[in-house]
């Protein structure tokens, strides 16, 4: 009876009992799977996920049902193993990213990191413009501007992850980033350059971080800046941008020979930006000094 008193002390057993009337003898004949039962419901208990699955049967719960007047065990995935292929769902879909592999984890839904309060109005509006770009299916992304540490990145991790989920391949990259590789592949054909830009080119989504940041060139303009956003508009490809500079002033950035020829150089990128991303400005106090 002290075995009975104790397993009866479970929630979900004495629910079970409850509602399928089930016997003291029916729960002696099913012990050992009660047992296991007991046994393998640490993630349940400590109601959190750690780093390390610690169930004895690591990714798998055993779970109980009634059913043809007994009571049977089997194994499921227990909360840390859907918190892995949900992770994976989204790292997936990524042909290439170049953050930390942590903000993958980052949700838009439910995140309580993205600082918006009742009258930051420029941060809430562009969430809600975000959302709806999700939710719809927009064919056009954001160019997100605002100063320096203003969660701009940050912000376009979240989106890309949730768009991550819907099955759309990702590439997010860093602008500068992608001009430098662009110049190390000149000393290293392998280094997978051609493989980066076919997927750029390719993706589903492309995320194009600190753009106008980088070291501007007319080669870094026309032979690299230039392929890609006239690619992408020509495929009807969404890009998502995040710039420091609002996109009047890249027609003076992207101007490197002055006059009329520079002129119209500068215009073909600013053209090609205002086809693919609508415009949006985030005000807020620098989150690195938070």
């Amino acid at each position: 009876m002290e075995w009975i008193d104790k397993i009866k002390k479970n929630s979900f057993i004495n629910k079970l009992i409850n509602e399928y009337k089930i016997s003291d003898s029916e729960l002696e004949i099913s012990r050992k799977e009660i047992d296991t039962f007991l046994m393998n419901q640490i993630c349940v208990k400590n109601n959190t996920i750690t780093d390390e699955c610690l169930q004895p049967k690591k990714g798998l719960i055993y779970n109980l049902q009634y059913k043809n007047n007994k009571i049977i065990g089997f194994y499921l995935s227990c909360a840390h193993q859907k918190k892995v292929e949900e992770d994976y769902k989204i790292q997936k879909n990524y042909l290439y990213f170049d953050f930390d592999k942590k903000d993958l984890k980052l949700n838009i839904r439910n995140s309580v990191d993205w600082k918006v309060n009742s009258g930051d109005i420029y941060r809430i509006n562009v969430t809600k413009a975000l959302s709806e770009i999700i939710k719809n299916n927009s064919n056009k992304g954001i160019y997100l501007c605002g100063s320096s540490g203003v969660g701009k990145t940050h912000l376009l991790k979240l989106v890309a992850n949730r768009i991550s989920e819907n099955n759309k391949t990702i590439v997010f990259i860093d602008t500068p980033s992608l001009i430098n590789k662009a110049q190390e592949s000149f000393e290293d054909p392998s280094s997978g350059y051609a493989k980066l830009i076919n997927n750029i080119k390719n993706c589903d989504v492309l995320f194009l971080d600190d753009f106008g940041g980088e070291q501007i060139s007319t080669w870094s303009r026309d032979s690299i800046i230039f392929p890609i956003l006239n690619s992408r508009i020509n495929k009807n490809k969404i890009v998502f941008f995040s710039s420091n500079y609002p996109i009047e002033i890249l027609k003076t950035k992207y101007n490197k020979e002055g006059g009329i020829l520079g002129q119209i150089n500068a215009e073909r990128i600013v053209d090609r930006i205002r086809g693919l991303a609508i415009p949006f400005i985030i005000k807020g106090d620098s989150w690195r000094k938070i």
